[in-house]
C-alpha cells in the first residue's frame, strides 16, 4: 500500500495517479492518510494547508475540494482509499513506532520494519443449532494463537535482519472468515441491527480469548520484547474498548484478564485483525471475511453449494434469471450493493469495536453512483469512526468515460 500525509505538498498529484494507467499492469494500492484535523475542517468547510517537510505552509486549499479530488478518483478506479491516521495511532501498542502504511489490503497498519502472521476462523462451520458456539469460537481462537506465535518464532529466528519489528512486537492477527455464509445459516440479512450486534459479539469473543491465550504465553515464555515501552503498561489504555461494549464477557472476566495482562504481560503485540482472505476462502468454498456476497451467479457456484446444503433450493434451474428471482425472495439474501452503504460501515465499526487492528473493507457500489455520493460516503466513514474505508463502483474500470463525472 502506499500512503501520502493529507498535507503533503504533492497530495492532489498522489490522488490523480491511478486516472490514466494501464489497469493490467498496475499492482499497487494507494491510499490517503487522513488526520481528524483533515475531516474536521471538511465538516466545517474550513482551509486546509499543505506543508513541507520543514513544516512550512506552500500552499491553501478547500478541505472539502480535497476530498473531492479523492472522491472523484475512487468514482473512476477504485484508488485512492482513505486510512484515518489518528485513529490508527490511538491503537498503535507500540507508538515508539509510528505506522506509516498498511498491508497491501489495509488489514493493519505497519511501521517500518513491520510484518504480522494472519489466520482466520471459519465461522459457518461453527453453528451449533440456530446460533453460531462462541465458546467453540474462544477455544479455536485461542488455539491459533499458540499456533500463530509458533509461526512468529520461526521467522525471528530465520529473518531478523530483514524483519527487526517481528521480533520486538511478535505481532499475530486473527479474524474470520465466512460470515456471509454464517448469516445464511443463521437467516440474518447483512443489513439488520442483529447483524451488526453479531458482528460486535464476535470481536468481543476473539479479542478476549486471544488476550487471554497469548497472557498464557507471555507468563510461560516472556511477553513481547518491546512491552516495556508499550501502551500495554497503561491499564486504561488496555481497557479502553470496553466501555458500554461488553456483550459476551462479563465485566469481572475482562477486570480479571487485565489484571494478569499488568501482572505477566502479552506474548503479542496484537492479536486480532480481519485479513481480506480472498482467494484462500475460493479455495476453501466460503464467502470472504465479513464480506456479503457480490452476485447470486459467484464464480464457482459457492452460494448455491450453501443454499442446496442449507436446504432452501434443491437443484439449480437451468433458467439462472428463475434461480436468482428465487433466491432474492429469500428476506435474509443480501448481496453487496443491494446492501445500503450505512449497513456495510455500521457492521465494520461493530467488528472493530474490539479488533486490535484496521479493517480490510470495501463497499461495493452501483455502477450509477455518482461523484456526490462517494463523497458522502468518505464523510459518514469518519464519522462512524471505523480506521479506513475504499469504495468499488460496479463496471468502473469498463465504463470510463461515465467514470470522469
Amino acid at each position: 500500500m502506499a500512503t501520502l500525509r493529507d498535507d503533503h505538498p504533492r497530495i492532489r498529484a498522489f490522488l490523480r495517479a491511478k486516472r490514466n494507467v494501464d489497469f493490467a499492469e498496475w499492482r499497487l494500492n494507494i491510499s490517503m492518510l487522513a488526520s481528524d484535523a483533515f475531516f474536521q475542517a471538511v465538516e466545517v468547510d474550513k482551509a486546509w494547508e499543505l506543508r513541507d517537510c520543514s513544516g512550512n505552509v506552500v500552499e491553501i486549499l478547500s478541505a472539502r475540494d480535497l476530498l473531492r479530488e479523492i472522491a472523484v478518483s475512487a468514482h473512476y478506479c477504485g484508488d485512492p482509499g482513505v486510512l484515518f491516521r489518528d485513529r490508527l495511532e490511538r491503537d498503535n501498542p507500540t507508538p515508539q513506532w509510528p505506522y506509516v502504511s498498511t498491508a497491501p489490503c489495509a488489514e493493519l497498519a505497519m511501521a517500518q520494519g513491520d510484518a504480522c502472521h494472519f489466520s482466520y476462523i471459519n465461522v459457518s462451520n461453527l453453528v451449533r443449532g440456530d446460533a453460531l458456539d462462541m465458546a467453540l469460537l474462544g477455544e479455536v481462537a485461542a488455539l491459533l494463537v499458540r499456533m500463530l506465535d509458533a509461526v512468529t518464532e520461526v521467522t525471528v529466528r530465520g529473518r531478523s535482519d530483514a524483519l527487526p519489528l517481528v521480533a520486538q512486537k511478535r505481532r499475530i492477527g486473527i479474524g474470520i472468515t465466512g460470515f456471509a455464509d454464517l448469516l445464511l445459516h443463521l437467516h440474518l440479512p447483512y443489513d439488520s441491527h442483529a447483524t451488526a450486534i453479531l458482528a460486535a459479539e464476535i470481536a468481543e469473543v476473539l479479542d478476549f480469548h486471544t488476550k487471554r491465550a497469548s497472557v498464557a504465553l507471555a507468563a510461560e515464555r516472556g511477553a513481547f520484547p518491546a512491552i516495556a515501552e508499550s501502551r500495554f503498561r497503561d491499564r486504561s489504555w488496555v481497557a479502553r474498548k470496553l466501555e458500554g461494549k461488553l456483550l459476551r464477557i462479563d465485566r469481572d472476566q475482562w477486570n480479571a484478564l487485565i489484571d494478569d495482562i499488568m501482572r505477566y504481560g502479552v506474548r503479542n503485540a496484537s492479536t486480532t485483525s480481519m485479513p481480506p482472505s480472498g482467494t484462500s476462502s475460493e479455495i476453501a468454498g466460503i464467502s470472504k471475511s465479513l464480506e456479503p456476497y457480490i452476485s447470486l451467479r459467484d464464480r464457482d457456484g459457492m452460494l448455491f453449494k450453501v443454499f442446496r446444503d442449507l436446504k432452501l433450493v434443491q437443484d439449480k434451474d437451468d433458467d439462472e434469471n428463475r434461480y436468482d428471482d428465487r433466491l432474492r425472495k429469500l428476506p435474509f439474501v443480501s448481496l453487496a450493493q443491494d446492501i445500503k452503504p450505512l449497513f456495510h460501515l455500521m457492521v465494520q465499526a461493530r467488528f472493530q469495536s474490539f479488533l486490535d487492528d484496521g479493517i480490510s473493507k470495501t463497499i461495493n457500489l452501483d455502477q450509477n453512483c455518482t461523484v456526490d455520493a462517494v463523497f458522502e460516503l468518505f464523510r459518514d466513514a469518519y464519522r462512524c469512526g471505523v480506521k479506513g474505508l475504499t469504495v468499488f463502483r460496479d463496471n468502473c474500470l469498463v465504463d470510463r468515460d461515465d467514470a470522469r463525472l
